[in-house]
């Protein structure tokens, strides 16, 4: 189960969906459309974290 974060380039509305699959197609659950892209974020470290923890 992942959620994920998508963008409508139609009508510029965001939204998050869990997935629980590979889906096929997204469509907007505002338009509509299906010209649906994946918000895709970086991972962000702690500001306290180093490179020469043992975690990373």
């Amino acid at each position: 189960m992942i959620r994920k974060e998508y963008i409508c380039k139609d009508c510029d509305f965001k939204f998050e969906r869990t997935v629980f699959e590979e889906e096929k197609e997204v469509l907007c659950p505002v338009c509509g459309g299906n010209n649906i892209e994946l918000v895709v974020r970086e991972e962000k470290k702690p500001a306290n974290c180093s490179i020469s923890s043992k975690y990373t």
